[in-house]
């Protein structure tokens, strides 16, 4: 079974897929100016801008996340340890 810190780069990385894909979702199913399906200029839809922001927030927020997280849990074992006297 995976750490968590290991969880997190393709938990983001989910997060950002499901963001992308309501994003290409949205935009195939909205109608457009020509009376069809499908939008013609998507990136001026904001909407659409929100999810694919929403997507790359979670892409970008992969590495840091597991830093933080790994950080947090060393510090905390160390301080674990040199309470329990087991740090040499």
């Amino acid at each position: 079974m995976p750490s968590a810190s290991e969880a997190l780069e393709p938990a983001a990385k989910v997060a950002s897929a499901v963001a992308f894909n309501k994003a290409l979702s949205y935009a195939a199913g909205q109608r457009n100016v020509l009376g069809g399906t499908g939008l013609l200029y998507p990136f001026k839809s904001s909407v659409f801008r929100r999810f694919i922001g929403v997507s790359k927030a979670a892409e970008d927020a992969a590495l840091p996340a597991a830093l933080v997280y790994a950080t947090a849990d060393a510090v905390l074992s160390a301080g674990r340890s040199a309470y329990q006297g087991r740090c040499q």
